[in-house]
């Protein structure tokens, strides 16, 4: 597009009896801007850029069908998509996924830090899920967290009671310390756990009874929690010992 200056010189050239040869020869522009000046009275609007085509094209109908069921986490939708034959970047799908999530608004904690195998944080989360006849049913995840490591393990279990959790501590010899309620920092490393295991895991968990689910727990953690140990101590992993003396909860379904 020209200037406006250049498009007032073709009209005074004009004015003046010049040709479109002779006013496209002193200003050094082309004899078909000239005619297409001196046919439009008005400046030319710039046309608009058709849109560029992206990877994320053919599976934004997912995308969105996946945001309506509210799944934000852009590790999560990446891994369904490869599934689906996505072959782009992490990058333009965080870009697309920014619209849709909420704002952070980030709050200074104070950190402390232990030696290894001197502390482990538990929690437990409760879960909903839909059976295939549409009923609602409840269903608790135990995690527990190497303060150190930041390894993590997690079962998911039917009941989630006191006494069981007594009975486990005095077994294997722990003391345990109660965190304060509604106090999230006092439980941080096992807090952002619970979180994680909901947006990467149970967000895409589907079994058939509880055995199942935990194996599929088990894996997850194998296969994605534990590539993604804290920076800091990425030489540590967590071992699982075999299961002695009475469990956190049933571990086969219970009759309902």
């Amino acid at each position: 597009m020209l200037e406006g200056g250049n498009v007032r010189q073709i009209f005074e050239l004009k004015g003046q009896g010049r040709s479109i040869r002779e006013i496209s020869r002193t200003l050094g522009i082309s004899k078909n801007t000239v005619k297409k000046y001196l046919r439009c009275p008005g400046v030319p609007k710039a046309q608009p850029r058709p849109s560029r085509s992206s990877l994320l094209d053919p599976f934004k109908e997912h995308l969105r069908m996946r945001l309506a069921e509210g799944v934000l986490n852009c590790n999560v939708l990446l891994r369904e998509m490869r599934t689906l034959g996505y072959r782009g970047g992490k990058t333009i799908l965080k870009d697309y996924l920014k619209p849709f999530r909420p704002p952070r608004q980030p709050k200074a904690t104070l950190r402390f830090e232990t030696r290894p195998g001197e502390c482990a944080q538990v929690d437990f989360g409760l879960f909903r899920y839909q059976t295939r006849e549409g009923h609602t049913r409840l269903i608790w995840a135990f995690v527990m967290v190497l303060s150190w490591s930041r390894a993590i393990y997690v079962e998911l279990i039917r009941r989630a009671d006191v006494g069981s959790f007594m009975d486990f501590s005095l077994r294997v010899g722990s003391d345990i310390t109660l965190c304060r309620p509604r106090r999230a920092q006092t439980k941080g490393r096992v807090e952002r756990a619970i979180k994680y295991i909901r947006d990467n895991f149970w967000s895409t968990a589907r079994f058939t009874d509880l055995d199942d689910l935990n194996r599929k727990a088990l894996e997850w953690v194998a296969s994605v929690a534990d590539v993604r140990l804290h920076g800091t101590r990425a030489s540590a992993r967590l071992t699982v010992l075999p299961r002695r003396g009475p469990c956190l909860g049933p571990c086969r379904p219970q009759k309902a």
